[in-house]
């Protein structure tokens, strides 16, 4: 979908509703960009912190996520 959005030639969208598909995409590529950047942070700090490290020898237990227990 971004790349028919992206291209100016594609006539397959009304030119109103590229206008705003482009401008819902930017918006989800600059969140995409910021989770990364904080993503980045956390993990940079469990690197550094002795506490956050013992958690993360934990199974099912990281940096950012908890995965589900199995049943």
């Amino acid at each position: 979908m971004i790349e028919i959005v992206r291209d100016e030639e594609d006539v397959c969208l009304p030119k109103a509703a590229r206008l705003a598909l482009a401008e819902i995409i930017d918006q989800i590529e600059a969140l995409t960009r910021q989770i990364d950047k904080l993503e980045r942070g956390i993990v940079g700090e469990a690197k550094r912190d002795e506490d956050m490290r013992r958690l993360t020898k934990i199974p099912g237990v990281g940096a950012i996520t908890r995965l589900p227990s199995k049943r």
